[in-house]
C-alpha cells in the first residue's frame, strides 16, 4: 500500500532502536459526498473507524470488526486501498526504545442498517458517535481542536492529514468526472447536429468533418491523429488483458466482448453496406484473433459470451479495431452528397446473414437494418453504437476498478 505520510508525535522521539510494532486499520467510508465518522463529543474531534489488527486477523477481518464495533454499521465491499501512514511515539513498554504503528486506510461502502455500537472503556470516556458529515465541517472541528490549549487526542494530526488527502482526491474526482461529463454532452449535442447535416444534405463537407470528430472520439486518438477527447482511450487506460476479459457476474458483458461487436457492427455496416467494399475481417483476422468467428454477437448466448471472453487475443482484437476505424476514416470522404440517401439494398443485408456476420438468430438486426439509408448507418453504427457500448464499458471499467 502507497505510503501517505509518516507522523513523529512528539520532539525527540526516535524512528530506530528496539521497537514495539503495530498495526491498525481504517475505513473511508464515503456516501453522497459524506463520510461516516466517529465523533467525541468530550474532545470535539472527528476520526475514521478502526482499529488495532487482532492475532492471526486479516485485514479485511479487522476493517469489518472495527467499523461494526465503532459504528454499528457492516462493511458491504471494500473498494481499494487508500494509503498507509506510520507513526512513531514513545513506548509505554520501558523496554523499548520506538512505538511504530501503521494504519492501513481503505475505502469501503457499508450497509444502512446499524446495530449498536460495542466500545471499548476509553471510547465509552470519549463519547464516540458515528455521524454521517460532510468533509469541511470535519477538517474545521479537528483543527479548532489542534489550535486549542487543550491536551489533544494522539491520533488527531493522522486523522485531520487522512481528511486533508480524501478531499484532494475528491476534488480531483469531481474536476475529471466533471470533464469527463462534460465531454459525453457535448457529444450527444454534436450527433444531433450530425443527424441534422446528413438528413438536410445540403452541408455535405460540413457533415464528413463532424462525423470524422465524432467517429474520433469512439476509437483511440492514435487512428484519429488528434488530440481530441476519446472515450475509447478513457475505457481502455491502464486495464489488463484480464480485466477486459472479465465478466462481472454471469449474464453480463465483458470489455472485450463490447469491443468485439461494436467493430464488428462498423466493420459489417460501413464497409459492406455503405463503402461497398470487402470487410475487414478475413482468415488472416480470423487466425490472430484464434478464433473462427464472424458472427456481430449480438444474438450470443450466455456461454458463447464467457467463451469468446475467455479465448480471444486481445492485442489482435485491439488491432482489429483499429484497422476497422481507419478504414472508415478513409472511406467515408469519398462518398457523395446524393449517396446518403441512398438505400441499402435488401440483398446486401441479406448477404450478412448468409455469410454468418449476422447469425440467425439475430434475424431481427436484418430486419432493422432492411431499408435504411446509408447516411443513417454513418449516424448510428459507427458512431451512436459504438458510444452507447463505450459507456457500458466505462461502467464496468469503474466496478473492476472499486472490486
Amino acid at each position: 500500500m502507497r505510503l501517505l505520510r509518516e507522523i513523529i508525535r512528539k520532539e525527540g522521539v526516535r524512528k530506530e532502536g528496539k521497537t514495539i510494532y503495530r498495526e491498525a486499520v481504517r475505513g473511508i467510508i464515503l456516501s453522497d459526498n459524506k463520510l461516516l465518522l466517529i465523533y467525541s463529543s468530550r474532545n470535539g474531534d472527528y476520526k475514521f473507524p478502526g482499529g488495532g489488527v487482532l492475532h492471526n486477523e486479516t485485514y479485511e477481518e479487522t476493517l469489518s470488526r472495527e467499523v461494526k464495533e465503532e459504528s454499528g454499521a457492516s462493511v458491504s465491499a471494500i473498494e481499494g486501498e487508500f494509503g498507509k501512514v506510520i507513526e512513531y511515539d514513545q513506548p509505554e513498554e520501558p523496554e523499548y526504545v520506538v512505538f511504530k504503528m501503521a494504519s492501513y486506510c481503505y475505502a469501503c461502502s457499508v450497509d444502512r442498517v446499524y446495530s449498536g455500537q460495542n466500545l471499548e472503556g476509553y471510547e465509552k470516556d470519549l463519547d464516540f458517535k458515528p455521524v454521517w458529515v460532510d468533509i469541511d465541517t470535519a477538517i474545521k472541528a479537528n483543527k479548532a481542536v489542534l489550535d486549542s490549549s487543550r491536551e489533544i487526542p494522539p491520533w488527531i494530526v493522522r486523522e485531520t492529514f487522512v481528511l486533508e488527502q480524501v478531499k484532494k482526491q475528491l476534488l480531483h474526482q469531481n474536476i475529471v468526472e466533471e470533464s469527463e461529463m462534460d465531454n459525453r454532452k457535448n457529444w450527444t449535442r454534436q450527433q444531433d447536429q450530425l443527424r441534422k447535416l446528413i438528413s438536410a444534405r445540403a452541408h455535405f463537407e460540413q457533415a464528413v468533418q463532424l462525423f470524422l470528430a465524432q467517429h474520433a472520439a469512439v476509437h483511440t486518438a492514435k487512428i484519429s491523429g488528434s488530440q481530441a477527447w476519446s472515450l475509447l482511450d478513457d475505457v481502455l487506460a491502464g486495464l489488463t488483458d484480464e480485466q477486459i476479459r472479465t465478466r462481472l457476474r454471469p449474464g453480463t458483458n465483458s470489455i472485450a466482448w463490447l469491443l468485439w461487436h461494436t467493430t464488428r457492427i462498423e466493420d459489417m455496416t460501413i464497409n459492406s453496406l455503405v463503402l461497398e467494399q470487402p470487410q475487414i475481417l478475413n482468415a488472416e483476422w480470423f487466425r490472430r484473433l484464434g478464433l473462427p468467428l464472424r458472427d456481430c454477437g449480438s444474438s450470443m448466448d450466455d456461454g458463447e459470451v464467457a467463451d469468446f471472453s475467455a479465448q480471444v487475443s486481445v492485442k489482435t482484437l485491439k488491432d482489429y479495431r483499429a484497422a476497422v476505424g481507419r478504414s472508415t476514416r478513409a472511406g467515408v470522404p469519398r462518398l457523395h452528397a446524393a449517396q446518403l440517401k441512398e438505400v441499402v439494398p435488401t440483398a446486401s443485408v441479406q448477404k450478412l446473414v448468409d455469410e454468418g456476420s449476422i447469425s440467425v438468430k439475430g434475424g431481427w438486426l436484418a430486419e432493422y437494418y432492411t431499408d435504411r439509408t446509408k447516411g443513417f448507418f454513418l449516424t448510428r453504427t459507427a458512431t451512436s453504437h459504438n458510444f452507447i457500448h463505450l459507456n457500458e464499458a466505462g461502467r464496468i471499467r469503474a466496478k473492476l476498478e472499486r472490486s
